[in-house]
């Protein structure tokens, strides 16, 4: 996942795709503190506003129908304060976060493991929440098991 940073969004950014937008998009208002909404997420649309009701708003269009997506327009600022709890942030989201966190430091406790998303992101999660997220990217690093049987079983085709 793309780390935005302390990189704005702006108008005529484009991405690669739909959803590698959705991401960065969604990266950004998390280490912002902000919730976003989606009010339209369709195919060659996003509409984006705020939850809280200030009078920011965001939309992409996909560039000729194809799967590049450029913002098109930014309205309006945030004026709502950084909240500490972010309902977008579910465990895969912070499973990327944690990934090479978890991949030098396979052993942590997942206390440290919710130190450094509170650190990261300056967010409060819960325990079981990091416990899922810290699954999640040690799926990411190993791959899936269902997915490693497949590979198994196709080379034992290819081989004889």
């Amino acid at each position: 996942m793309m780390n935005m940073g302390e990189e704005d969004l702006a108008m005529g950014m484009k991405f690669e795709t739909r959803p590698k937008f959705r991401d960065v998009m969604m990266d950004w208002a998390v280490r912002r503190g902000w919730d976003l909404k989606l009010v339209k997420n369709e195919k060659h649309l996003i509409l984006a506003t705020c939850k809280n009701e200030c009078n920011w708003k965001l939309r992409a269009y996909s560039i000729m129908k194809s799967t590049t997506f450029q913002i098109k327009s930014i309205r309006g600022e945030h004026t709502c304060a950084h909240k500490v709890e972010n309902k977008q942030v579910n465990y895969k989201y912070i499973g990327k976060i944690l990934e090479s966190f978890v991949r030098d430091n396979t052993n942590e406790s997942l206390q440290s493991s919710k130190n450094k998303v509170r650190r990261e992101l300056q967010i409060e999660v819960s325990t079981h929440k990091v416990n899922r997220a810290k699954k999640h990217a040690l799926e990411l690093i190993r791959g899936d098991v269902k997915e490693q049987y497949t590979i198994q079983g196709f080379m034992t085709t290819v081989i004889q």
